[in-house]
């Protein structure tokens, strides 16, 4: 494969962290974002950055540029777990150049590379193997690649001598060099999922002795390289003579590179500084179902239990006597599972004796998880004291990191938070440049940000803004006029004004928070626009980020997918299932799209990546999961992009067949909103019935899965980092059966207004300012500028209206109010120069609003002849507003300015939050030639009589009608959920009863009697082969007959006036 040096600029962002997240003074900073399933990342001794994807790219990072330094993804399994899943530098690499790489190896590439039957195009899911490989850079002083001749395999050179991988899930992965300059490795047990061991003894990747009755077990096997730590030489990949098991007439024999064993996943590895020869081992071990665990080796041939015990004292379900050691080191940190039924807390081993977390021997409070990740040691001196040669390690769910002090003896003696939300954290790194601690967010579920993020200390600093906006349109014909809004942006001091400016991509530039822009390339060609805002605070630092504005495009269709019409997998056995999509898109080819597929385990409140592609078509492998009342399932994700920025994606979820007799799904929640925040909303639900009972429900926030809830809770809070003041949502919540049928809700969208107690209004003038200036005489109450003493002025009059309240200004003129913030939400007023200006040619004045010294509006020059201009600003959260009279640049001769009418309101945006009632009574008459005719009772709504009803199969809406029924489309063969949800004025949506419908192939002929006669009926008639028709049409029927080689209309055959038919000669699938 050939290599290419590609380079590409990152887009460096900073995100300010709450102190609800961060201790105080310390910043979790976004550091880039533009990766594709980043796993790890390391630092070198100056400081460069070496990041690792999934599939088998590895980039160096320097001054924010990041460059492709090795791709071997040819090579690299990544269903599952697997991929790149460990890197490491060697302690001499800014000398020697030595990289060192940890990946599963694809299984076409494992048996055929080398032959005439390799393909590089291929890759095949099966028994393989984990491999270790050094590579070399010639230049590691300013590493750009390395010498792809340099490869030398440490371990797993054939089939025969890798770590056997016989599942799809724990291959470990960890590295670390040890003090005295030897490779220590993380080897998992290889086993979870679909069994591969039959195929992987015929290959030749297990040894005879290796196949043993339970493949967990080999975890217990000093002549198997599975579930240990193995400590190496770097530069053959034998093993050390100090390891604990070690025979030097076999050096790379697996017992001879053994450490220690007894582990499941060890993910992540670290040894701690200065803790001798070869170093204690830190290690962070994935538990099972009920515990996590921080274990530390601190001699060789230590066993820490797996499979036999998990946690400190927990049996599992294997005790074979062969296998069960005689002792065990336990975990010196025990944590127990989210929702875990054990009645136990965290633990700590100090002196051999286990501690629950919180009491009096170790303070603290009590924490859980679900995902041990491990860590890294900080050994900087720019984080606080009590930080400072500590251990900080994760847990991917809930996504926390914690900093454990340790004494000579490796007993804990206190804790402490770092951050309590980095959801998806996978991999920590310690930088020693700027001694910050950085972290990998791989993600927690589909559509969550990939990023590299920064924990730094800055008390007493200025911190930078953020930036934030959000465009009127993304898209539309040129030419295009676009309103942008940046008034989100904040600044976490609050304490000056952010100054903003725009790159619109098309060579123009602006300023302000909420700019408009006219896009226009002279014809009706598709162009992409990038457009970019950069927010500066008073100190000089800056925040920027970006969105495409598409001319003359409209985002790509997917018209069906393979997967629509597959519900449930086949869980006694691996189940395949292709992956393609019929996309069509108005302005490109179908083969100029970017197609992305993406499937996801979920499993309760967390998800693990099956397969993450980047190709048109591509299949997966489902694997068995447990029927346990524990929810599982797939999610495949199809995402679109066309080549100018418009992305359409489709979703489905795939449960296991653990009850295929029951197909029906649960009722629909009825879901509502209330109690809205500056950055919360909360959301309700009604317990819902169903035939088997309710497994969860999981809620769905703009499309984005947000939590799986178990059934007795009927309500979750959305937070945000930031304002949600003002932006659109749309929610629903799923309900889950035992059966893993599942149903939406209701559907609500809204926009997010702060109303805490209804409506309310005080006009400015009858408030007091905190301050006022004003250009001529003082500032008049409710009455024009007179110029010269309080109350000589006149009405307020602007263009023949007149304004019993209101603010007479003269430019230049100032007025601050000081607010609670959320007592109001709203500021209204007219402006203009006021009519006692009888001469249209003098004065011109530019009226503005600070909300907490942010520029939130600027008018544009109005003139004595200027209409009235109508400001409607949102000031939700706002402690202060300045409003300012301004001249236009030139003098202040008759800017007599008012705000005339100006006050300030709380409103109750939304006024109809009541959804209409439930369709009831759905039904369905059985199908002919595959259309099913649907009918439903009226839904009644408090407010109107406008009721639409939209037509749901499988999650997504295909057509909306204010009928009473629905001739359902002919469906490909499956069995689909149909819904039917009535939508009010104020989109509203209420819960509807779903059917389960059966579509089968299509039928060979139709032969259509007075039986199938249709009154008001709109119906699509399709056979293979060819139909009769003696039926009768009436009403304001629509019925196609559709056959392949005849159609026959009989005698008996009608159509009323008003009715409509249509024979076409064409197959089944058109």
């Amino acid at each position: 494969m050939r290599k290419l040096l590609q380079i590409i600029i990152i887009s460096i962002f900073t995100t300010f962290v709450s102190k609800a997240q961060v201790p105080n003074g310390f910043v979790d900073q976004l550091h880039s974002n533009n990766w594709q399933n980043p796993t790890g990342l390391t630092f070198d001794a100056n400081g460069k950055m070496y990041v690792w994807e999934k599939d088998g790219k590895v980039y160096v990072v320097e001054n924010n540029v990041k460059t492709l330094f090795i791709d071997i993804s040819e090579e690299v399994a990544i269903y599952g777990d697997y991929g790149i899943l460990g890197f490491a530098l060697d302690p001499n690499f800014i000398n020697n150049g030595h990289v060192y790489l940890y990946y599963v190896v694809d299984r076409h590439y494992l048996l055929n590379y080398g032959t005439e039957g390799y393909d590089p195009n291929t890759s095949l899911e099966g028994a393989t193997i984990a491999r270790v490989t050094r590579y070399t850079t010639p230049t590691p002083q300013t590493p750009t690649t390395v010498d792809y001749g340099s490869r030398l395999v440490l371990l797993g050179e054939t089939k025969s001598t890798g770590i056997p991988i016989t599942g799809t899930n724990h291959a470990g992965g960890g590295m670390a060099f040890g003090n005295d300059g030897t490779l220590f490795i993380g080897s998992g047990d290889g086993g979870l999922g679909i069994d591969y061991d039959g195929e992987a003894l015929a290959d030749g990747i297990l040894s005879e002795a290796e196949n043993v009755e339970d493949r967990v077990y080999r975890c217990q096997m000093i002549n198997s390289l599975n579930g240990k730590i193995l400590r190496i030489d770097p530069n053959t990949g034998d093993g050390v003579g100090g390891n604990p098991f070690y025979d030097s007439n076999a050096p790379r024999s697996a017992q001879s590179r053994v450490w220690a064993l007894g582990f499941r996943n060890p993910f992540r590895l670290s040894v701690r500084p200065n803790s001798g020869s070869p170093g204690i081992v830190y290690i962070g071990e994935v538990g099972w179902n009920n515990r996590e665990e921080l274990n530390i080796i601190t001699q060789g041939g230590q066993n820490f239990g797996w499979p036999i015990y998990e946690g400190n004292d927990r049996p599992t379900l294997w005790s074979n006597p062969t296998y069960t050691p005689a002792t065990y080191k336990k975990p010196t940190v025990e944590w127990i599972h989210e929702g875990s039924q054990e009645d136990i807390s965290a633990r700590v081993i100090i002196n051999d004796m286990a501690h629950t977390i919180g009491s009096d021997e170790f303070p603290g409070s009590n924490f859980t998880g679900t995902c041990s990740i491990g860590g890294v040691w900080y050994t900087g001196t720019a984080f606080p004291e009590e930080y400072r040669n500590s251990y900080i390690f994760a847990d991917f769910t809930p996504g926390w990191i914690k900093s454990f002090s340790f004494d000579n003896n490796e007993n804990p003696t206190s804790f402490r938070d770092l951050n309590t939300i980095a959801l998806g954290a996978v991999t920590l790194a310690y930088n020693p440049a700027d001694q910050a601690l950085y972290y990998v967010k791989l993600g927690f579920n589909e559509g969550d940000p990939q990023e590299i993020r920064r924990i730094y200390y800055t008390l007493g600093t200025n911190i930078a803004p953020t930036a934030k906006f959000t465009p009127s349109t993304k898209n539309g014909t040129s030419p295009l006029n676009v309103t942008f809004d940046a008034s989100a942006s904040t600044d976490p001091e609050n304490t000056g004004t952010l100054t903003y400016t725009w790159d619109f991509g098309d060579g123009q530039t602006g300023s302000g928070v909420n700019p408009s822009h006219t896009f226009d390339n002279g014809s009706s060609n598709p162009q992409a626009f990038k457009v970019l805002l950069t927010v500066t605070d008073e100190g000089g630092l800056t925040d920027t980020t970006s969105t495409i504005i598409s001319l003359n495009n409209t985002p790509p269709v997917i018209n069906s997918t393979s997967v629509d019409a597959i519900n449930f997998f086949n869980n006694n056995g691996t189940d395949i299932i292709a992956l393609s999509a019929q996309v069509s898109d108005n302005e490109e080819a179908s083969s100029q799209l970017t197609y992305r597929w993406t499937v996801r385990l979920y499993h309760d409140d967390h998800s693990h990546p099956a397969l993450d592609v980047t190709r048109q078509t591509s299949q997966v492998n489902l694997e068995i999961v447990p029927c346990d009342g524990h929810l599982y399932f797939y999610r495949v994700t199809l995402r679109v992009t066309d080549s100018y920025g418009l992305s359409t994606t489709s979703i489905k979820d795939i449960y296991p067949n653990c009850n295929p007799s029951d197909i029906t799904p649960p009722d629909e929640p009825l879901i509502k909103v209330y109690n809205i925040t500056n950055n919360s909303f909360n959301l309700s639900w009604n317990s819902v019935s169903d035939n088997t009972g309710i497994n969860s429900y999981e809620i769905f926030v703009n499309g984005v899965s947000k939590a799986i809830v178990n059934a007795q809770t009927l309500s979750y809070q959305y937070t945000s980092q930031t304002s949600i003041l003002n932006q659109s949502f749309e929610c629903y919540v799923k309900a889950i059966d035992l059966g893993n049928n599942a149903t939406p809700s209701s559907k609500i969208d809204f926009v997010a207004k702060a109303n805490s107690g209804g409506s309310a209004q005080v006009y400015v003038s009858d408030l007091t300012a905190v301050s006022s200036t004003n250009g001529f005489g003082p500032v008049e109450i409710d009455k024009s500028n007179g110029e010269d003493a309080v109350g000589d002025g006149r009405t307020l009059t602007l263009n023949g209206t007149t304004y019993a309240k209101g603010l007479g200004t003269h430019a230049n003129s100032e007025i601050i109010y000081n607010l609670t913030p959320n007592q109001y939400n709203t500021f209204k007023a007219k402006i203009g120069i006021d009519d006692e200006v009888l001469d249209g040619n003098c004065g011109s004045v530019i009226f503005k609003i600070y909300k907490d010294n942010n520029l939130a509006y600027t008018s544009p020059t109005l003139y004595p002849s200027s209409a009235t201009v109508d400001v409607n600003l949102d000031i939700s959260n706002t402690s202060q507003i300045k409003l300012i009279t301004d001249t236009s640049g030139d003098n202040n001769f008759c800017d007599h300015g008012d705000w005339a009418d100006a006050k300030f309101l709380l409103e109750s945006v939304n006024s109809d939050v009541l959804p209409p009632t439930t369709p009831s009574n759905l039904t369905s008459i059985a199908p002919i030639s595959n259309n099913y005719q649907l009918s439903w009772n009226p839904s009644t709504d408090d407010v109107t009589t406008n009721i639409t009803y939209e037509i749901i199969v499988n999650g997504v809406k295909i057509d909306s009608t204010v009928n009473l029924s629905y001739s359902l489309p002919a469906l490909a063969a499956g069995t689909y959920i149909v819904s039917v949800q009535a939508r009010d004025d104020a989109n509203n949506r209420a819960a509807s009863k779903s059917l389960a419908l059966t579509f089968t192939p299509c039928v060979s002929s139709l032969n259509l009697t007075t039986a199938d006669n249709y009154t008001n009926t709109n119906a699509t008639l399709k056979a293979a082969d060819s139909i009769s028709a003696s039926n009768a049409l009436s009403g304001a029927s629509k019925v196609n007959y559709q056959a392949t080689n005849k159609i026959e209309l009989l005698p008996g055959f009608s159509v009323s006036a008003g009715s409509v038919f249509k024979a076409t000669i064409q197959g089944c699938d058109n």
